[in-house]
């Protein structure tokens, strides 16, 4: 059967055909097929798409019947400018509210949909089983300049932000998890050379990076040393920034 559509008709199908034979059962393809053409094919037991897959609006999803797990998408706005665009695996077996409950999603948030000023990569994991509506959230941002992770609760519908840890790429390769203690290391910022008189000379730094141009001034880290030129009193300091942005610092001994 072949239908061919004329201007202003709302249906244009190249071809629908039906065959018993081992290759295919029913298929529907562009007219004049060829092995560039899009197609859909079911062969009795597959099928096969060759082109672009939409799934609806709204509340349409792919259902996984053995698990009861849903593929679909939402797109949520938050106060006024705020998009975030998500694909999210639900489960609709465990939930007694009826409503499938989120497990996983990953997506977007921007400012704009259509000429964003900033893009942020998100993932996150979500347990509803035990209060569908005040979960734990696990969640990673991606931004343009860090990766930040973060532990979400819920109470009482309200949003308890329990914590937030932001890597920088300048850090990022030396900061690791102790498996035998079980806590966060990380390299200390290191300024080597210079003098009480020239806090901007240096014979190395750690890390090497042209923002860092004071020996008393490290962007990177609250905590940093200074292991100053030979003759200078006192030659280690170890320095610490508080919350309320002092910089306090004491002199060391090396063991």
């Amino acid at each position: 059967m072949l239908v061919t559509g004329h201007a202003g008709s709302y249906a244009d199908i190249g071809e629908i055909e039906y065959s018993d034979s081992d290759d295919y059962k029913f298929s529907l393809a562009a007219t004049g097929m060829d092995a560039n053409s899009n197609y859909f094919v079911w062969d009795g037991n597959n099928v096969s798409i060759k082109g672009d897959f939409f799934v609806g609006a709204d509340d349409n999803a792919i259902y996984f019947q053995d698990s009861s797990i849903a593929l679909g998408d939402n797109q949520q706005v938050y106060s006024g400018d705020v998009y975030s665009n998500y694909i999210r695996f639900a489960d609709s077996k465990y939930n007694s509210t009826g409503d499938d409950m989120i497990i996983c999603s990953i997506g977007n948030s921007t400012d704009s949909t259509t000429e964003p000023t900033w893009y942020i990569s998100t993932f996150s994991l979500q347990n509803r089983f035990y209060d569908y509506d005040n979960p734990s959230v696990f969640v990673i941002n991606v931004e343009d300049d860090k990766v930040g992770f973060s532990i979400d609760t819920y109470d009482s519908s309200s949003h308890v932000h329990y914590g937030y840890v932001s890597f920088k790429p300048c850090a990022l390769s030396d900061m690791y998890i102790d498996t035998q203690s079980t806590s966060i290391k990380s390299a200390i910022p290191t300024w080597v050379g210079g003098t009480n008189a020239n806090k901007t000379v240096y014979t190395s730094k750690y890390p090497n990076d042209s923002n860092w141009s004071n020996a008393e001034d490290c962007p990177f880290s609250n905590v940093w040393v200074w292991k100053k030129a030979d003759g200078e009193v006192p030659q280690r300091v170890l320095y610490v920034r508080t919350q309320a942005g002092e910089t306090w610092y004491v002199a060391m001994t090396k063991l």
